[in-house]
Formats: C-alpha cells, sequence, structure tokens
C-alpha cells in the first residue's frame, strides 16, 4: 500500500476543515456567551433532550423518538415565552426603581408617581417596549 500525500490535500478535505471550524467556532461563541447565565441550565436540559432522541434513533424506539421530536418542536415557542417574561420583570423592576422616569417618546413622560393614575402612560411604555 503506497501512501500518497495528494490524496490528503484536496478541496474536499479542505472544505471539512473549514465546515469543522465554522461550526466549533459558532458552538465555542455560544458556550462563551451563556457560561455564568441562568441559561447554563437551558442548555443542559435541551443537550439532554437531544442525546435522548439520537439514542431514541439509534435504538429504533419509534414512540419516545415522535415524543421527544414534539418537545424539541414546543421547546422554541417556550424559550420565546421565557425571554418575554424576562422582559417584562425587567420593566417591572425598573419601574419599582426609587429614581424612576422615562422618556418614552418626546411628549410622553412617566414618572413613578404618575403609574397609579396614568395607565395610558404605562400602555405606551409597554407598547414602546415591545419593539426591542
Amino acid at each position: 500500500m503506497k501512501f500518497n500525500i495528494e490524496q490528503i490535500f484536496t478541496w474536499q478535505n479542505l472544505m471539512n476543515i473549514i465546515d469543522i471550524l465554522i461550526v466549533w467556532y459558532i458552538i465555542y461563541r455560544l458556550i462563551m456567551l451563556v457560561r455564568g447565565t441562568k441559561a447554563v441550565q437551558l442548555v443542559k436540559g435541551i443537550s439532554l433532550i437531544i442525546l435522548v432522541r439520537i439514542v431514541a434513533g439509534l435504538l429504533h424506539l419509534h414512540t419516545l423518538t415522535y415524543f421527544v421530536d414534539q418537545i424539541l418542536s414546543w421547546s422554541v415557542i417556550g424559550i420565546i415565552v421565557i425571554m418575554i417574561k424576562i422582559k417584562i420583570i425587567l420593566v417591572i423592576d425598573y419601574l419599582n426603581h426609587p429614581m424612576f422616569v422615562m422618556v418614552v417618546s418626546p411628549e410622553v413622560v412617566v414618572e413613578k408617581k404618575d403609574l397609579p393614575i396614568m395607565p395610558e402612560k404605562l400602555t405606551i411604555l409597554i407598547k414602546n417596549l415591545s419593539v426591542l
């Protein structure tokens, strides 16, 4: 068996290496993004579900595969709900700050003392925050 170095350095192998490096970089950046945050728990849970899905697929467990596929499909909606919940918590925390004054638009300024009697200003605030 003769070793031919030209078989190693092909365009296909180069493209495979570039593909692996891009995926590695994206995964690395995602890990650095969630490291030290509460999102680590979410990533661990999703990783466990994906691992169960792979094992169920390899063992031809059709019912479990279907069930895990449904969980993965609905988890996108769950993540969106969690993100909205976090924004609502941040808004409530901001509203409870003692120095609260927010300029919603040039004509609307919301101050903490106005909140109990000015629900229309709060409605405008929430509409403007929903664009974020």
